[in-house]
């Protein structure tokens, strides 16, 4: 958690992967197999399903921005039973991780809110970079992909988890 960062070929790097011995996609292709394999052994964040329901039912719009494969991530919202909660399911169109900035623009293009309406909720440094390629507010909680230091430096709210988050 203090080493990753998008672009995931950087976080290999940084980790010290020969990338010319080992290929940046072969590894994407192994680990993705790996993710695949192991995917339905993973578990919700505690209270997400409550907090997701009390949102739905506040009338409030909610959308996944993923830096996962489309399809994937359509396949486990569907696995977890989540479809109904969200609005837009936006994932990446290759397996590499490249980065959400693109997407989150469409995002926020496609939506029929004022931008001061929308909240990105996220978990790394890189979610404060496509809020802030959007024009649109972040808040990151720590319990995630990235260490709580990095993501203060950030200069938004971090929340140890989603229940603290009060929207």
């Amino acid at each position: 958690r203090t080493q990753f960062e998008f672009p995931v070929i950087d976080y290999y790097k940084r980790l010290g992967f020969d990338l010319d011995a080992d290929p940046f996609e072969a590894i994407s292709v192994e680990f993705n197999n790996e993710y695949d394999r192991r995917r339905e052994e993973c578990l919700l964040h505690e209270d997400a399903w409550k907090i997701l329901e009390s949102h739905t039912q506040a009338g409030r719009s909610q959308s996944i921005l993923s830096a996962s494969l489309h399809e994937r991530l359509e396949e486990i919202i569907e696995y977890y039973q989540l479809t109904s909660f969200f609005h837009h399911l936006l994932g990446l169109k290759n397996i590499y991780a490249e980065g959400k900035i693109d997407l989150g623009r469409q995002c926020i293009n496609s939506l029929e809110y004022d931008r001061r309406e929308v909240l990105l909720i996220g978990d790394t440094v890189h979610d404060f970079e496509v809020a802030s390629a959007c024009g649109i507010d972040c808040v990151l909680v720590s319990h995630g992909h990235q260490h709580e230091e990095r993501l203060e430096a950030c200069g938004v709210p971090v929340f140890e988890s989603l229940r603290a988050i009060e929207v």
